[in-house]
């Protein structure tokens, strides 16, 4: 078979495009395939982000019930953003199965301490003592969902330094 110069160029020419509709087609197939899983992540983080922020939130509203004077307008207004949280945004970043949500019932526990809005007195007579234990233990349940949520279990915050001056993990 005797080939010009210019069916060489037309093959080469077609094989260029052949290619390029090849690489096109595989890409193409390659974000329809990653797509999904990218969105999905793309939720995640975000739920994850806020989930984070609303942990913290809760955490210092309870640190500063727990910490100010009773009659301190902060504390009011830290009271008032605890409920808020409780009753409102938490819902949302808590477990579904609450008794298996330690979240949940740090706040359940934490809030049995205090007074809700439309009551005249709290559920559980707390003294500054408990009511910090409870804030402190909230803390650590935000700590450890967070840990559990990305898939870090943060030992070293939970369980100190490792012993003989091992080099933490």
């Amino acid at each position: 078979m005797n080939m010009t110069v210019e069916g060489i160029k037309l093959w080469i020419a077609g094989f260029d495009v052949a290619a390029k509709i090849a690489i096109a087609v595989v890409a193409g197939l390659w974000v329809l395939y990653t797509y999904p899983d990218s969105r999905e992540k793309e939720f995640r983080k975000s739920y994850w982000d806020r989930q984070m922020s609303l942990y913290f939130d809760a955490t210092q509203a309870a640190s500063q019930v727990a910490s100010l004077p009773s009659d301190d307008a902060a504390r009011e207004k830290a009271l008032q953003r605890f409920w808020e949280l409780y009753w409102g945004q938490m819902v949302v970043v808590e477990s579904k199965c609450e008794r298996c949500d330690v979240v949940d019932q740090a706040m359940i526990r934490f809030g049995h301490c205090l007074t809700q809005p439309g009551s005249d007195k709290p559920k559980e007579t707390c003294d500054y003592a408990e009511l910090q234990q409870r804030a402190f233990g909230l803390g650590k349940a935000c700590r450890d969902s967070i840990g559990a949520s990305w898939d870090k279990k943060l030992k070293f915050l939970t369980e100190g330094c490792p012993p003989g001056g091992q080099p933490c993990s």
